[in-house]
């Protein structure tokens, strides 16, 4: 991670400037959904160093799902298709599609394949993994509390087999926010009473998904973070009071309320 790369001209004057995890460049970044937060500095250097890649790869082409609580479809900055969020506090999913896929132009922040064709699932649908055989790519943000949760997961297995035309979809799942929680079972001792491990999630531990781990601006595992055996790569995630920059929903919804600060 340590390739010197710049900012190009296009995106020098939108929130990409803030984007720490594309390009660190040790700029400070405010935490802009608390009142008076001072702004953080972030480590250069600490960043998926993807913009060497975007004159070869963009997302052109690729169609990727995300199974999550919706995506705003009337946002300007992200043009998707499918399932729109049903509550006032499904926000997720439009800033889970914001970081995959948001427009390059000077709106707001940009997708880290920023061409690529967005789909949004509904994760409360049995049927929604089981549609992830159409798509190249399919993201989850989302998952099980317990351990060794019993869910139905023949929707994963059949789209790793037949998506892309054979090669199989590409499940991106994530390891969890659980590492601190602490388990109220009387009949549990010592480490058992932590939070969930990824080891024994059913979807993250399964074979045909990718688990992935949140790491923090210093290259660091966050402190909500699962750990476990079944984590195959590690990206960026939000450590208070460090953020990330990403699309929210329209108008009045969204984690946002602030129309100064969008």
């Amino acid at each position: 991670m340590t390739t010197q790369f710049r900012l190009p001209d296009d995106l020098k004057n939108t929130l990409a400037k803030d984007q720490w995890w594309l390009l660190n460049t040790g700029q400070k970044v405010r935490n802009y959904r608390k009142v008076n937060d001072k702004e953080v500095e972030n480590s250069p250097g600490i960043d998926l160093n993807v913009l060497p890649l975007w004159p070869f790869y963009t997302g052109k082409g690729i169609t990727v799902g995300v199974v999550d609580d919706g995506i705003d479809l009337q946002n300007k900055d992200l043009p998707a298709t499918g399932a729109a969020p049903k509550g006032p506090g499904d926000n997720h999913g439009t800033n889970v599609a914001g970081i995959i896929g948001a427009l390059r132009n000077n709106l707001g922040t940009v997708g880290i394949a920023y061409e690529a064709t967005i789909s949004s699932y509904n994760k409360d649908r049995d049927s929604s993994l089981e549609e992830q055989e159409k798509l190249d790519v399919s993201n989850n943000s989302w998952g099980g509390s317990k351990h060794f949760q019993q869910e139905n997961i023949p929707g994963v297995i059949s789209s790793a087999t037949k998506g892309r035309n054979g090669l199989g979809t590409v499940f991106v799942w994530s390891g969890g926010n659980e590492r601190t929680d602490i388990n109220e079972d009387e009949n549990l001792q010592g480490a058992a009473k932590r939070g969930r491990n990824v080891n024994s999630g059913n979807y993250e531990s399964n074979r045909y998904v990718i688990a992935v781990a949140a790491l923090d601006n210093k290259g660091v595992v966050t402190s909500y973070s699962n750990p476990g055996a079944p984590l195959l790569v590690s990206a960026f995630g939000s450590e208070f009071p460090q953020s990330i920059a990403t699309v929210d929903r329209s108008e009045n919804e969204g984690n946002n309320t602030d129309k100064n600060k969008r």
